[in-house]
């Protein structure tokens, strides 16, 4: 997309740039991560700001719903995170623990475990039923950026994360143990990682025309219902490819006072994150 081209899409309601955002279990809600220090949560049919969370006292770098969508979880650099109710708007926890902001966020998709990473250097667990650490993942030697839960063909539960220092690390997901360390492959730090079993590339390669016609669909319904203006936070959403699997891009840039772009921050959603949301908002349309 030419940078002379207009945004296709624009959102208001933060005074400054957005890190993150994050769609609802049933695709109706997203939430952005600000600059600003707080988390907004939008309607997506309306594209209204439905409110602002404000609790942290620092940049809000993450938001994640959690899986029954009646919560979510926000990371930021006071070195905290938060757990929110959707409804209310009002923070129901704060886990501590982290020596630096806290850059990422990664929910398990089997379990309420969550997984956070952080600019000291290491990655935590955490138990979010008893919202308690239950691991520290330390052994990392910059940032890590980066995490995702996966699957050894053994059925062994991993946790895998990306650094700064070059390297991905392998980890027991139940007690936190390091299993191996790549660091072979980068000559510079790592901002983002994704485990495909193989079973999961033989399906997706078998449906993926499918589900990206479906997932793209959502999103153009998405767009035709957003509004057009705001002075100071663009949010531009267009198709894109990264390796192996097809994705929606969302490109976020901070406005200065005479339009000129000071930062530029690019996140994307994956095919099965984008399936998710098709399927969901299919079933609530039956029901």
């Amino acid at each position: 997309m030419s940078s002379a081209e207009p945004p296709t899409a624009v959102l208001s309601g933060h005074k400054y740039g957005v890190y993150d955002v994050d769609f609802s279990p049933d695709g109706r809600l997203l939430c952005s991560a600000s600059l600003d220090n707080t988390v907004g949560i939008y309607d997506v049919g309306s594209a209204q700001l439905l409110r602002s969370l404000v609790g942290h006292t620092h940049y809000v770098c993450c938001v994640r719903f959690a899986r029954d969508g009646k919560r979510l979880l926000s990371g930021s650099a006071d070195r905290t995170i938060k757990e929110w109710d959707v409804d209310s708007g009002k923070c129901v926890s704060t886990m501590t623990g982290h020596t630096n902001g806290v850059w990422r966020l990664v929910l398990s998709s089997a379990s309420d475990v969550l997984l956070s990473c952080s600019y000291d250097n290491t990655a935590r667990l955490w138990d979010l039923k008893q919202r308690t650490c239950t691991a520290v993942l330390s052994g990392h030697s910059g940032v890590v950026r980066s995490g995702v839960f996966g699957q050894r063909s053994d059925g062994r539960g991993i946790v895998l994360t990306a650094s700064d220092d070059h390297s991905i690390r392998i980890w027991d997901s139940a007690n936190g143990a390091l299993l191996s360390t790549k660091s072979e492959a980068h000559s510079g730090g790592i901002y983002g990682i994704a485990f495909v079993s193989d079973s999961d590339s033989e399906k997706e390669a078998d449906e993926t025309a499918d589900h990206e016609r479906a997932a793209l669909s959502t999103f153009a319904e998405f767009l035709r219902n957003v509004t057009h203006h705001h002075q100071q936070q663009q949010l531009t959403i267009d198709e894109g490819k990264h390796g192996l699997l097809k994705c929606v891009r969302y490109v976020f840039r901070s406005i200065g006072p005479k339009n000129n772009s000071r930062e530029q921050c690019t996140h994307s959603l994956g095919l099965r994150q984008l399936l998710e949301i098709v399927l969901r908002r299919r079933s609530v349309r039956r029901t």
